[in-house]
């Protein structure tokens, strides 16, 4: 994984069309001489590289936007593994995920940018459910309805039985994001 974001900061640094005009790149040192493991390494790198501050947020935002395209692509990996979970996956009695989960998740999917949902990881759930997690949420996902568990500064919030729809998730998100940011 490592390497992939290597390559993805130099293919943005080797790009001629964006190098023309944006000369103020220079290196202290070749870029052989670090190797980068994971985006912080690759961040302390952009930072060692002598350039303007413009060029810099730019390709922070592209390295954001790849690792955040890369976790989307995984969550989707993620659901189809959950889609072939078979009765009993869990060595005992579990229930397959519902088909109409797999498809409401697999809408949401497409549809969320892929920033919102950076924090988030799948689940299956032992009834043919599906959990979004984060490490302040948990949203259970049902056929007809949802519910969901925040813990924030003051303590958790929450709520069950809400009919469960793309825009429904949506919103628990969002609000489960805001709470990750204070």
């Amino acid at each position: 994984m490592g390497s992939e974001r290597i390559r993805i900061f130099a293919a943005i640094l080797d790009n001629d069309d964006y190098m023309e005009g944006n000369m103020s790149i220079t290196a202290n040192e070749p870029a052989t001489a670090y190797q980068p493991v994971s985006a912080t390494d690759v961040l302390a790198y952009i930072h060692s590289v002598q350039m303007s501050n413009e060029d810099r947020r730019m390709v922070s935002r592209q390295l954001k936007r790849e690792v955040d395209d890369e976790h989307l692509i995984w969550l989707k990996n993620r659901l189809e593994e959950m889609n072939a979970l078979r009765k009993g996956w869990d060595g005992y009695d579990a229930l397959p995920i519902n088909k109409e989960i797999i498809k409401l998740i697999r809408e949401l999917l497409e549809l969320s940018p892929a920033s919102y949902l950076s924090d988030w990881t799948l689940s299956p759930n032992l009834n043919a459910t599906v959990l979004l997690e984060t490490d302040i949420a948990v949203i259970s996902i049902g056929k007809e309805n949802m519910s969901y568990a925040i813990e924030g500064k003051s303590g958790f919030v929450g709520r069950e039985d809400i009919p469960v729809s793309v825009e429904n998730i949506l919103s628990v998100i969002r609000l489960a994001n805001q709470y990750a940011e204070q």
